[in-house]
C-alpha cells in the first residue's frame, strides 16, 4: 500500500525553531553621537597612522602607574622598618630595665 506524498504523519512538525527579526524602535541620541565621535576618532587615527605618526596613550599612563606603585612600595617598606626598629628599641629598653631590677 503506497501513501501519497501529500499524506504525512510529521507534516505539521517543524525541524527548526521559529525565527524572528526584531528591530528596536527606541532611539538613543547619546548612543548615536557616541558612535559618530568614535568613527571620527578612528578615521583620524587611521589617517595619522597612514602618515607615519604613531600615538601611544597607554605608555604614559603605564609609566605613571608604575612610578606611583614603586613610590607606594618604598613608603610601605620604610614604614615597616621604622615600626620594627621602634619595637626592637622598646624590647631592648624593657630588657635593660628588667636586668637592673634583678641584679639589685
Amino acid at each position: 500500500m503506497k501513501f501519497s506524498k501529500s499524506f504525512s504523519l510529521f507534516k505539521g512538525i517543524k525541524r527548526e525553531p521559529n525565527s524572528f527579526s526584531y528591530r528596536s524602535r527606541f532611539y538613543d541620541e547619546e548612543k548615536e553621537e557616541r558612535e559618530k565621535r568614535k568613527k571620527g576618532v578612528e578615521l583620524d587615527l587611521a589617517e595619522e597612522l597612514r602618515e607615519g605618526r604613531s600615538i601611544s596613550f597607554s605608555r604614559g599612563r603605564k609609566q605613571d602607574w608604575l612610578r606611583k606603585s614603586y613610590k607606594n612600595q618604598v613608603f610601605n617598606s620604610n614604614v615597616i622598618i621604622i615600626v620594627v626598629l621602634i619595637f626592637l628599641c622598646f624590647i631592648a629598653y624593657a630588657i635593660i630595665k628588667y636586668l637592673d631590677t634583678v641584679n639589685v
